[in-house]
Order: structure tokens, then sequence, then C-alpha cells
């Protein structure tokens, strides 16, 4: 598992900057991309722009009927192939305590079939869902590798052997990642949005990820500049979107992420 200290790191570094002019550059163009077949579009404001190339993370709570959804992003200059890996490293980290995961059969990279339920203090039930995880491999194939996009949504499938007879199952729960190449590091964004339902106040899951997005942003970063000594020989496969492997960072002639 990983530590904490990571968390205190990235909070007590000086942030990394970019150039404002080449992230708009960069951005904009993503955005196309994402318009045309991209899950979600994040209408980025000027505003938004000037604190990520500032080094700072930004967080937007978009009001929608039933339930708002919680966005957040940072800009970092480590390299994309970290940056994902420290996303995707689901046997190390730990973003969601008291979460419960089973994959279901058929389930891959490309096309998850995921329960998860997350332990909730008493007096509130257990709350459970079952999600499909897809890759936008259009999207990463005409960037050209450099705009990646991973969603997820509820599904109505049944049957995982973690489920919990007396755990409400939940009835609103989509969101993703989206992680670029821009202003010369990366741009990673994370967005959910999620009704617990029950005795549960409609929105408490957002709330909730308006206030920890800012610090889960920050662990990322902190864990990517940790791959080069973390992701070697012997650690099993982080895949690229399109399914093939990640080298790990200790093969021959590999470039390490550029240190914040």
């Amino acid at each position: 598992m990983w530590t904490s200290l990571w968390l205190g790191v990235a909070l007590a570094a000086k942030p990394a900057t970019t150039d404002l002019a080449a992230l708009k550059a960069d951005v904009a163009r993503w955005d196309k991309m994402i318009e045309a077949d991209g899950t979600y579009q994040f209408n980025w404001t000027d505003d938004e722009l000037k604190l990520l190339a500032a080094g700072q993370f930004v967080k937007r709570r978009e009001r929608l009927e039933g339930t708002d959804r919680a966005m957040g992003a940072i800009w970092t200059s480590a390299k994309i192939d970290p940056l994902w890996v420290a996303v995707q490293d689901e046997a190390h980290a730990v973003l969601i305590q008291g979460l419960t995961e089973e994959r279901m059969p058929g389930s891959t990279f490309q096309h998850k079939l995921l329960f998860q339920r997350v332990d909730l203090p008493w007096p509130f039930a257990d709350r459970q869902w079952m999600i499909e995880v897809v890759n936008n491999t259009v999207l990463f194939e005409k960037s050209g590798g450099k705009c990646w996009e991973r969603t997820w949504s509820l599904i109505p499938l049944r049957g995982a052997q973690a489920e919990e007879e007396n755990a409400v199952w939940v009835t609103t729960n989509d969101g993703g990642w989206m992680v670029a190449e821009a202003g010369g590091g990366t741009l990673v964004a994370f967005h959910v949005r999620t009704i617990m339902g029950g005795n549960v106040p409609e929105d408490a899951a957002t709330k909730y990820y308006m206030t920890t997005v800012g610090g889960m942003l920050r662990e990322i970063v902190a864990r990517s500049l940790e791959m080069p000594e973390h992701y070697v020989g012997g650690h099993s496969p982080i895949l690229y979107p399109d399914g093939n492997p990640i080298a790990t960072f200790d093969a021959p002639d590999l470039e390490a992420p550029i240190s914040e």
C-alpha cells in the first residue's frame, strides 16, 4: 500500500508551473478531439487554465438535475506514462478507503465489469454498485497516444460474491479520468457524479469529492514521481488504453519522468 508520506511531500513541494499559452494551445487541440470523440466535455475557463499553469489544482461543481458532478484537475511536469501508471496501479494504490472490489467474469482492462462496495459508518448501510469501465481507444488513436480517457457507468449486472444483502444499491454513479500531454507535461482530470441513496443526503457524495479531489490528485502526482523506482521488472504490466503494455521504467533507453 502506498504511504501517506507522498501526499505530504506533494503538498509541501513547490508546484511545477508551465507556460500558459502553451497549455492553452494543447488543451484547445484536445478539446476539439474530445468534442468529437470523447465522453466528457471539460469546457475549461480562462481562470481554470491560469490556475493549472501556475501549478494549482482546480475543482468545479457542475449543477445538474438529480445531483451535481464534481470535477478536479491538475497539471504536472511528470510525463504521461508514469502518470497513467500511478492512476491504474490498482494492486498498490488505495484511493478510496473501505472499498471492496470484485472483477466479474469476462472482465478485461479494455472492458472491465466491476463490482464495488464501500463501507459506511453506522448508522448508514454499506453502498454497492456494478459498473462498466471502458477506454476511449478512438480518442487515444486519433490523438497519437497523447490524450487518454477512461470512463465508467452503472450497469444492471448482479451476482458478485462480495454483494451484501443489506447493502443499498446505488442508482447513480458515473465518471472518468482524462490524461493528456499539455504544456510540456501532463494534464490529469477526474470527474464523478454519484447518488448514495437511502438515508444519505442526495448531494453528500458530491460534497465529499469536492472536499477530497485536490488531495487525491496531488497524491497521484506524487505517486507518479515514484514510478521509476516502483514500476520496474517483475511488476505486473500496466496497459495503455489500447491494451498494449507500458514498458517498465528500468527498460533500456526509457526516459524517467521529469522531477517536480
